[in-house]
C-alpha cells in the first residue's frame, strides 16, 4: 500500500469518526428542560412571538386536513414557554405520531424531535412575518416551512433550505392546508341554520300549486346542478391528490439516494480498516499452535517529571521475533535460534522500529522514551497483551501501522482506529444499511400510493365524461 492510499484512508476513517456518515443532528434537549417549574417569566414566553412565531397560537387547538386520507394534528404545552407536544393522528395508524418541539438558546430558534422514531429531527427559525422554517436534521427528515394564512388557516408547505436558509418553497396543495377544528364546527353550524331557514320558507312557498311545480322544477335543476358541481370537486380532489402523491414518492426517491451513498461511504471506511492494518478480525485457524509467532512494538513518550505522555502501539503483526518465549525443549529450535542472525532478531526489530518512530514525524517534543517489541507463541496470548494497552493504559495508546517487521517506515505515518474505533465504523455501516432497507421501503409505499391515486382520479374523470361503469368506483384500496 503507498504512502497517499494509507493518508486517504486515515482521512476517509477520520471523517467516519467525526460522524460525517450521516446529516447534521440537532443537540438533544437538555434535562429537566420539560419537568422544570412553570415561571410567570415561562408563561409570558409562551405568548412571545419573536421566540415561537405562530406557534404561540397552536396549544390546545386541532386543525384537521385531507392529506393522508385524513390527518388531524394537536397541540399542547408539556412546559409553557419551552417545550410543547405535538401529536398527528393519520387515518389508518394504530397510534398517533408524537413529536416533541422545544425552543433553543437563540431567540427564535426552535428544535424537533419525533419521539421513538430514528433520525427525524428538525431545527427551526422563527420568520419574520411568523412562520417557522424546519430544516430537516436527519436522511428522513424532510425541509418544510408552517405558515398561518390571513383566513386562519395553517400551512404546511415542502421546502428546499440550504444552511438554514430557504431557498424555495413548493406550491400549497388542498391537503397541505389544515382548517381550525374550531371555526369547521362554526362553518357547519351557519350551513345548519340556513338550511333551516330555506326549508322554511319553500313550505311557505308551497301553498301554491304553481309555485310548487316552479319550486320543483328549480329543485331538480338545482340538484342536477350540484352533482356536477360535486362530481368537478371530485376530479379537482383527485387529481390534487395525485400530485401531493408524486411530490411524496419524488422526496422518498431522494431519501433512497442519500441512503445510499451514506452506505457507500460506510462500506469504504470498513474497507480502509484493512488497507490501514486495522485489522480487528478473529483469530487463525491454529491459533494455539506453537510457532506462529505474533508480536507487536511499543514506543512511550517521556515528559521532563517522567510520567508518560503518549504511547504508541502497532497492530499485532504475524511475524516471528528471534527472541524470548525462548523455544525450550526443543533441541533443533535452541540450535536455529542460537545460530541465527538475521534481520528479524530482537536488538535489529526494535533499533529499527526506534528508527521509524524517530523519522515518521509523528512524535512530539519530549524529554525521554521508551521503546520494547515483544512476541508471543500464539495468537490468543499476543492477542491479551496488546488488549491490555487499549483497556488499561493511561494515556490511551495512539495506534499505529507496521505491517511488517523489515519496514523502515511506519506506513502512512498517520493515527489508525483503535479497536473500539473500528467496531464502530462497523456499526455505522451496518446502520446505514438498515437505514437503506427503510428508505427502499418508504420508496415503495408511496410508489404504490401513486398508483393507487392515479387510478382513482382516472376513474373520476371517465365518470365526469359519462362512463357511467366509472361512477361510484372507489379503485384500489388505499
Amino acid at each position: 500500500m503507498t504512502v497517499r492510499r494509507a493518508m486517504f484512508a486515515a482521512s476517509l476513517i477520520a471523517f467516519l469518526l467525526a460522524g460525517c456518515v450521516v446529516s447534521h443532528t440537532i443537540p438533544p434537549m437538555p434535562p429537566q428542560l420539560a419537568s422544570a417549574p412553570t415561571t410567570e417569566q415561562d408563561r409570558a414566553d409562551a405568548k412571545n412571538p419573536a421566540l415561537w412565531g405562530i406557534f404561540t397560537d397552536l396549544p390546545g387547538k386541532t386543525f384537521t386536513s385531507g392529506r393522508d386520507g385524513g390527518t388531524t394534528i394537536v397541540w399542547r404545552w408539556v412546559r409553557p414557554g419551552w417545550v410543547m407536544e405535538e401529536a398527528r393522528d393519520i387515518r389508518g395508524l394504530n397510534d398517533p405520531i408524537v413529536h416533541t418541539v422545544w425552543r433553543g438558546e437563540q431567540p427564535g430558534v426552535l428544535y424537533s424531535q419525533g419521539v421513538g422514531l430514528m433520525a427525524l429531527a428538525w431545527q427551526g427559525k422563527v420568520q419574520a412575518d411568523g412562520s417557522v422554517l424546519f430544516e430537516g436534521a436527519g436522511m428522513l427528515s424532510a425541509s418544510h416551512l408552517i405558515s398561518m394564512t390571513p383566513d386562519r388557516t395553517l400551512e404546511i408547505r415542502a421546502a428546499d433550505v440550504q444552511d438554514g436558509v430557504l431557498v424555495s418553497l413548493s406550491d400549497p396543495l388542498p391537503t397541505d392546508r389544515y382548517v381550525d377544528n374550531d371555526r369547521r364546527t362554526e362553518k357547519t353550524s351557519a350551513t345548519k341554520n340556513g338550511q333551516a331557514t330555506a326549508a322554511a320558507s319553500t313550505l311557505a312557498s308551497n301553498t301554491s300549486k304553481t309555485n310548487s311545480h316552479r319550486d320543483y322544477q328549480a329543485t331538480n335543476a338545482s340538484e342536477a346542478s350540484g352533482a356536477e358541481s360535486s362530481s368537478q370537486a371530485a376530479v379537482a380532489k383527485a387529481e390534487s391528490d395525485v400530485k401531493h402523491a408524486q411530490m411524496q414518492l419524488q422526496s422518498a426517491q431522494q431519501d433512497v439516494a442519500k441512503a445510499k451513498d451514506a452506505v457507500e461511504q460506510a462500506e469504504l471506511a470498513v474497507k480502509s480498516l484493512s488497507s490501514t492494518g486495522a485489522s480487528t478480525g478473529s483469530a487463525p485457524k491454529n491459533p494455539d499452535k506453537r510457532g506462529d509467532f505474533w508480536s507487536f512494538c511499543y514506543y512511550s513518550v517521556l515528559g521532563d517529571s517522567g510520567t508518560t505522555l503518549q504511547t504508541y502501539v502497532t497492530y499485532l503483526i504475524n511475524q516471528r521475533i528471534w527472541s524470548f518465549p525462548f523455544p525450550e525443549h526443543d533441541k533443533k529450535a535452541i540450535a536455529e535460534f542460537d545460530a541465527y542472525d538475521g534481520p528479524n532478531t530482537y536488538r535489529r526489530v526494535k533499533d529499527r522500529f526506534e528508527n521509524a518512530m524517530r523519522t515518521s514525524g509523528l512524535l512530539p517534543q519530549h524529554y525521554g522514551y521508551a521503546v520494547d517489541c515483544e512476541t508471543a507463541v500464539n495468537y490468543k496470548i499476543a492477542r491479551d497483551k496488546h488488549q491490555y494497552w487499549h483497556r488499561e493504559k493511561d494515556p490511551k495508546p495512539t495506534f499505529i501501522s507496521w505491517s511488517r517487521l523489515e519496514d523502515k517506515h511506519i506506513v502512512g505515518s498517520k493515527k489508525i482506529p483503535t479497536p473500539e474505533e473500528a467496531e464502530k465504523i462497523k456499526q455505522r455501516a451496518e446502520e446505514a444499511r438498515q437505514q437503506l432497507k427503510q428508505a427502499q421501503a418508504a420508496a415503495k409505499e408511496k410508489e404504490q400510493r401513486l398508483a393507487q391515486q392515479e387510478q382513482i382520479a382516472k376513474r373520476q374523470r371517465e365518470c365526469v365524461a359519462g362512463v357511467k361503469a366509472s361512477c361510484g368506483a372507489r379503485g384500489t384500496k388505499n
